[in-house]
C-alpha cells in the first residue's frame, strides 16, 4: 500500500484537490452562469454536501479496503506457494537422501556377497588341496609330480589377496578390515612351511585344518554384516 502511495501521490493529490474544487466550481457556474437559478436553498446544499461527504468517506474506504484485502490474499498466496515450494524441495531433498542410502546399502551388501563367495571359494579350494592330498598315500608323489601345492600355496593365495583387497577397500572399517584377512595369511605360511618340511601327510593335513577353520572365523564375522 505505502508503494503505490509514493509511486502515484500526485494522481491522490489531484483527486482530493477534485474533490474539493468541483462542487465549489459547480456552485459558481449555477450562480454566475446558470443566472436563471437561485443557486440552491439551503437545505438543499446541506444535503447535498451531506451526501457528497458521505460518498467522499464510503467510495474511497471501500476502494482501501477492497485494494487492501486484494493485496493481503496476494501476499498471503504468495507465502503460501513459497511454503509449497520450500516443502517440495525438501521433499525431494529427502528423496533423494534415502535413494542415496538405499543404494549405497544395496550396494553395501552387493560388496558383502561378493567377499562372502571369495572366502568360500579359497575355504573350498583348501578342502579340495586336502582331499587330493589324502588320495596320496605317500607324500613324495606329490612333491615330485603334482603341481597342485604350488599351485595352492603360490597362485591361487595371491589370487584370493588381490580379489579380498579389491571387494574389501570399498567397504567401510566397520563392514571389514583388511587386518581381518592376516589370521588367513599366517595360517597359510604355516602350512606351506609344514607342507616343505615335513615328509608325513598329517601334520600337513592339520596345518590345512587351521587355515579352513581361520577361513570360517572370517566367513562368521561377514555374514553378520549382511
Amino acid at each position: 500500500m505505502k508503494k503505490i502511495v509514493r509511486q502515484y501521490w500526485w494522481g491522490l493529490l489531484l483527486g482530493f484537490l477534485a474533490i474539493i474544487i468541483i462542487p465549489v466550481i459547480l456552485q459558481w457556474m449555477m450562480i454566475s452562469i446558470f443566472n436563471n437559478t437561485s443557486g440552491g436553498s439551503d437545505d438543499g446544499w446541506l444535503g447535498f454536501w451531506g451526501g457528497y461527504l458521505g460518498a467522499i468517506i464510503t467510495v474511497p474506504t471501500t476502494v482501501f479496503v477492497t485494494i487492501w484485502s486484494i493485496l493481503k490474499q496476494i501476499k498471503e498466496s504468495k507465502n503460501q506457494f513459497e511454503r509449497q515450494i520450500e516443502e517440495s524441495k525438501n521433499q525431494f531433498e529427502r528423496q533423494i537422501e534415502e535413494n542415496k542410502n538405499q543404494f549405497k546399502e544395496e550396494s553395501r551388501i552387493d560388496n558383502l556377497s561378493k567377499l562372502l563367495s571369495i572366502i568360500i571359494s579359497l575355504r573350498d579350494d583348501t578342502i579340495y588341496f586336502k582331499i587330493h592330498l589324502k588320495c596320496n598315500e605317500k607324500l613324495e608323489k606329490t612333491c615330485a609330480n603334482d603341481k597342485s601345492a604350488e599351485w595352492f600355496f603360490n597362485e591361487r593365495f595371491l589370487e584370493f589377496q588381490k580379489e579380498f583387497n579389491t571387494i574389501s577397500i570399498l567397504l567401510s572399517p566397520n563392514d571389514i578390515n583388511r587386518k581381518d584377512f592376516f589370521p588367513i595369511k599366517e595360517a597359510l605360511d604355516d602350512a606351506e612351511k609344514v607342507y616343505v618340511s615335513q615328509n608325513e601327510i598329517n601334520p600337513i593335513l592339520q596345518s590345512l585344518e587351521k587355515v579352513v577353520d581361520s577361513i570360517n572365523r572370517l566367513l562368521e564375522v561377514t555374514k553378520k554384516k549382511i
